[in-house]
């Protein structure tokens, strides 16, 4: 009887001793995108609303460039403080990124695109993003482009394409990645050349 009501104590401690263990959180907190680089974003775009890319006067270019500086710094400083953290996150630091004008730029582009693209696969931005990020690198290092994503425009040259290493992926890498074809490239620019609207012979190519 004595060892019965032993036990039966020890019984009561353990269960004790269970109920006042803290509960488990089996659902991940959730974290919010961060809602200012959103804004540089937003600004990032509304720089770029012009439908007429050939009407940038000198002063208004180098006015962007500024402000594009500042919104690389900025952004650079939130990847040192850990505050670039989730997908979407990523992909707007990548778009800030890509609007630089250096290879260390462009190569910021491609590594925070591949982060996503470990996770997601299928990310249609941070796929777009990858590719052209990777294009804008190579052409800064003085290489042809891979994918094909660049078309420039400038005062020498009008509209055309950079040079593409037709080689270094197949058609099919081109039309996962951006959603177009070396050969779509070809149409746009040909289409431009025919009279166009360069923003509707473009329309669909993400960001050229």
């Amino acid at each position: 009887m004595p060892y019965l009501t032993i036990r039966s104590v020890l019984l009561v401690l353990l269960v004790l001793l269970g109920a006042c263990r803290p509960a488990e959180v089996d659902v991940e907190e959730e974290i919010a995108d961060n809602e200012e680089l959103r804004l540089l974003v937003e600004a990032d775009q509304q720089d770029r609303s012009d439908p007429d890319p050939a009407a940038m006067t000198e002063e208004k270019a180098l006015a962007q460039m500024q402000r594009d500086a500042e919104r690389r710094a900025r952004v650079e400083a939130m990847l040192e403080a850990g505050e670039i953290r989730t997908l979407q996150d990523y992909v707007n630091a990548a778009l800030i990124f890509q609007h630089g004008n250096d290879s260390a730029s462009y190569r910021k582009v491609f590594e925070l695109s591949r982060e996503v693209l470990k996770i997601d696969s299928t990310h249609g931005d941070a796929r777009q993003f990858y590719a052209m990020g990777y294009d804008r690198y190579l052409l800064a290092v003085g290489k042809p482009q891979v994918y094909a994503t660049q078309i420039s425009f400038d005062q020498q040259q009008g509209w055309h394409i950079p040079p593409v290493d037709t080689t270094a992926v197949t058609e099919a890498e081109r039309l996962w990645y951006t959603g177009r074809t070396l050969a779509d490239r070809q149409a746009a620019l040909q289409c431009i050349e025919d009279g166009g609207e360069p923003m509707a012979c473009l329309a669909g190519a993400p960001d050229s």
